[in-house]
C-alpha cells in the first residue's frame, strides 16, 4: 500500500508541474495575441490549435472541449472588443468552432489508443517475463532430468552389464583353465574370449563414467576431464588435453558438473559432427571468475550429418551457474569460450 501510495503522490506531482507549465503556455499566447495582432492579424491566433491538442492529449477531451469556449472567448475579447475595427469577430467563430472541437475528439482518439497500446505492451512484457521465468523453470527440470537419467544410466550399465561381464570372464576363465589342464587345443580360443570380455568390461565402466562422473564429487573436475580424455582415446581414437596450469580449483557439486558437461558435450560435438581428432581445454583462474576455451580442428567432410543446437544448450547450462557465452563458433578449426565465477565463499578459500 505504501508503494502505491507513493506512485500515486509521484502521479500527481507530474500531473501539477504539467498543469502549471500547460498554464504558462497560454497565458504567454494570450499576451503574445494581444501584443502581435496588429502585425500579423489573424495569424497570430493560429498557434490556438497546437496548444488545445496538447491540452487534449495530457488532460482529455473534455479539458480539449473547455479550452476551445476559452478560446472563442479569447478571440470575442480579441476580435471583438479589442481590435474590432480591424477584423470582424464573427467571421471566423463558427469554423474555428467546429475545427477545435473536431481536433479535442481527433487528439482524443489518438491518445486513447497510445494509452491501449501502452497497456498491452505493458501487459506483453509482463507476459514474456513470466513465459521466460517458466522456461527458464522448465530448462533447469530438464537438465535436472536429464542427469538423474544418466546418473541412472549409467549406474545400471556399471552394475548390470559390468557384473555380466564379471561373470562371463569367471566362467570364461574357468573354461580357460580346465581346457589348459585337458591340453585341448581351444585352450587359445578360450583365452582370446576372456581378454576381449576384460576390454569391454574397461570399456562399459569408462562410458559408465562419462554417464556417471562420481569422481567430480570426491576429487573435482580436472581428474573427471583428464578421465574423460583416457575414455576418448580409446573409445573414440580422439586426444584431449587438459592444460590448467596446475591450479587448484575448489568448486560447488553443481558448478563442476555442469563445467564437465559442457566440456564433455562440446568435444563430443566437434568429434562427431566436426569429425575433430584433436580438442584441447584450456582453463584459466582468476580472483573472481574461471574461464574455459575449448579449441578443436576438424572438417566438415559429411556434411549431410545433422548438427544439434548444441550451442543453446550450452547457454542453458551456462544459465544455471551465472555463466557467460564469450564465443560459440561451433566450426572447425575454431574454438568456445565461456566464464563462469567463482562462489565467494570458495574463492576466499582457494585464495
Amino acid at each position: 500500500m505504501d508503494q502505491i501510495n507513493v506512485g500515486r503522490m509521484r502521479m500527481n506531482a507530474h500531473g501539477l508541474k504539467y498543469a502549471l507549465a500547460y498554464s504558462l503556455l497560454w497565458i504567454g499566447y494570450i499576451a503574445a495575441t494581444f501584443l502581435l495582432f496588429p502585425r500579423f492579424n489573424i495569424s497570430c491566433i493560429l498557434p490556438v490549435v497546437p496548444l488545445i491538442g496538447l491540452g487534449v492529449w495530457f488532460f482529455g477531451v473534455t479539458a480539449g472541449l473547455w479550452l476551445t469556449l476559452f478560446s472563442l472567448f479569447h478571440n470575442f475579447v480579441l476580435t471583438g472588443i479589442v481590435y474590432a475595427n480591424q477584423i470582424t469577430y464573427y467571421q471566423y467563430t463558427l469554423s474555428g468552432c467546429i475545427l477545435m472541437i473536431a481536433l479535442s475528439y481527433f487528439v482524443g482518439h489518438l491518445r486513447t489508443i497510445q494509452t491501449e497500446l501502452k497497456i498491452k505492451h505493458a501487459e506483453l512484457d509482463h507476459l514474456v517475463k513470466l513465459r521466460s521465468r517458466q522456461l527458464d523453470k522448465l530448462t533447469s527440470e530438464l537438465l535436472s532430468e536429464s542427469e538423474t537419467f544418466k546418473n541412472h544410466f549409467g549406474q545400471e550399465l556399471h552394475d548390470s552389464v559390468g557384473q555380466q561381464l564379471t561373470g562371463i570372464q569367471l566362467l570364461s576363465s574357468s573354461v580357460t583353465e580346465q581346457l589348459l589342464k585337458e591340453r585341448n587345443r581351444n585352450a587359445a580360443l578360450s583365452d582370446r574370449i576372456l581378454s576381449r570380455a576384460a576390454k569391454v568390461h574397461i570399456q562399459i565402466r569408462k562410458i559408465s563414467r562419462m554417464l556417471f562422473p562420481v569422481r567430480i564429487s570426491s576429487t573435482g573436475l580436472i581428474p573427471a576431464l583428464n578421465e574423460l580424455s583416457s575414455t576418448l582415446k580409446d573409445i573414440k581414437k580422439a586426444e584431449l588435453h587438459i592444460d590448467c596450469t596446475s591450479i587448484d580449483l575448489t568448486l560447488q557439486e553443481d558448478t563442476a558438473l555442469q563445467l564437465y558437461r559442457i566440456c564433455q558435450e562440446t568435444t563430443l560435438h566437434t568429434i562427431d559432427h566436426l569429425n575433430a581428432t584433436h580438442v584441447e581445454i584450456s582453463i584459466r583462474k582468476s580472483t573472481d571468475c574461471i574461464r574455459i576455451r575449448i579449441a578443436y580442428n576438424g572438417n566438415r567432410s559429411h556434411p549431410e550429418r545433422t548438427s544439434p543446437d548444441i550451442a543453446q544448450l550450452i547457454r542453458y547450462r551456462l544459465a544455471r551457474i551465472q555463466g557467460i557465452l564469450l564465443q560459440a563458433d561451433l566450426n572447425p578449426a575454431h574454438a568456445l569460450e565461456f566464464e563462469v565465477p567463482l562462489d565467494p565463499v570458495y574463492s576466499e578459500a582457494a585464495a
